[in-house]
């Protein structure tokens, strides 16, 4: 063969070889390149270690500015069931769920914030399942991720780890708290109850101290100021003590078995009622750790 015929060879091996490369090495001509998931479209995997793994295609979502999570799949439910079960074959572990909030929603919750909000939203979730709440501890994250319009495609996280070891806080929330009332305002003739983020707090250490100390309960007390009857203003102040028990019953898993309620009308006054602004701290329902 001539050197010419050789020189044509070559380069025809070298125009092959960059079409196979471009073809089904480098990336591109008619390749189908990789698919990267979307990270709101990956599936949930809930590990301790290697003593413990389940898997969802689904998370726990909520509504913005919600706490309440919205109906989860039957695989998410299983994949809850997994994580109960497991929790209650091993009373050494326990789990720390992570509720996740963005700092522009509205917090209608008794709690500091939504993220916590929606964790124990949740833990109430394990609760009914049979793990005791000793297993399970909530914290909040503003890390949110995958917000779809309105809806918090992953609403909490969970992480396990070792049971036990909260003496600290329950020591503090004791001394601070025990016998000391946290005092519910209410106007005159109102219901609505409007929590300051002291208020959250105290409540969010009230349940916690419940949960974990056997024989802890709550005093709720009603008070009025001194206008109408006593008789009326009696009633009042007990509606108002079983309007604020229900509220901590729906709103923080409080059980009714760990709270008394009484109604004390106009008899113990906090200020005078001779003035308006007394009256005001009058009109009130004390919770106090007992």
């Amino acid at each position: 063969m001539s050197r010419i015929g050789w020189i044509i060879i070559l380069i025809l091996w070298i125009l092959l070889g960059l079409w196979l490369c471009n073809r089904y090495i480098c990336g591109s001509g008619t390749a189908v390149p990789a698919v990267i998931k979307d990270k709101c479209e990956t599936s949930w995997n809930i590990k301790d270690g290697s003593s413990f793994n389940a898997e969802s295609a689904d998370y726990f979502q909520f509504r913005k500015s919600t706490f309440t999570r919205l109906n989860e799949s039957t695989q998410l439910k299983n994949t809850m069931t997994k994580v109960a079960n497991y929790l209650k074959g091993n009373s050494s572990r326990a789990v720390t769920i992570t509720g996740y909030y963005d700092t522009d929603e509205r917090n209608r919750s008794i709690l500091p914030n939504l993220g916590l909000a929606r964790a124990n939203d949740i833990k109430s979730y394990l609760n009914k399942l049979g793990v005791p709440s000793v297993q399970i501890d909530t914290k909040a994250s503003t890390e949110v991720e995958c917000i779809k319009g309105d809806t918090i495609q992953r609403g909490i996280d969970m992480a396990f780890g070792k049971a036990g070891g909260n003496d600290d806080r329950l020591a503090q929330i004791k001394s601070r708290l025990f016998g000391k009332p946290v005092i519910v305002q209410f106007g005159t003739n109102s219901d609505n109850i409007n929590l300051n983020p002291q208020q959250r707090q105290d409540f969010a250490d009230l349940f916690y101290y419940l949960e974990r100390v056997n024989g802890a309960k709550l005093d709720v007390g009603g008070h009025t100021d001194n206008v109408g009857n006593v008789a009326n203003n009696t009633k009042l102040s007990k509606d108002r003590a079983e309007f604020v028990k229900n509220y901590l019953v729906k709103n923080g898993n409080v059980p009714i078995s760990k709270m008394d309620v009484a109604g004390f009308g106009p008899s113990k006054p906090r200020a005078t009622n001779s003035t308006t602004e007394g009256k005001a701290l009058n009109r009130r329902v004390e919770v106090i750790l007992k």
